[in-house]
């Protein structure tokens, strides 16, 4: 069995670290996170998606993104320990 809240809690952890990561790229180096994107998703063309100054973030919209991305994952990787130890019975 699972513990659902403390599976839920280090994938909320790892995702964090993700997040923060993709933060800290999008700071330092806008494009290297379109290159990276391109590399994940061959043949998609992702010019349109660029802006003409990529480096738009404010500390509201990264913490709001955060807490997010926080919740969302939360809350999947919760339900999934549920489901999976219901489904182990």
């Amino acid at each position: 069995m699972l513990d659902e809240k403390a599976f839920a809690l280090s994938a909320v952890a790892v995702a964090v670290g993700w997040y923060l990561l993709c933060v800290v790229i999008v700071l330092v180096s806008p494009n290297l996170l379109f290159d990276l994107f391109g590399f994940i998703f061959h043949g998609v063309n992702i010019e349109p998606l660029k802006r003409a100054d990529p480096v738009n973030l404010s500390l509201q919209g990264t913490i709001l993104g955060l807490a997010l991305w926080t919740a969302a994952t939360w809350a999947t990787f919760y339900v999934g320990a549920v489901l999976y130890n219901q489904f182990r019975r």
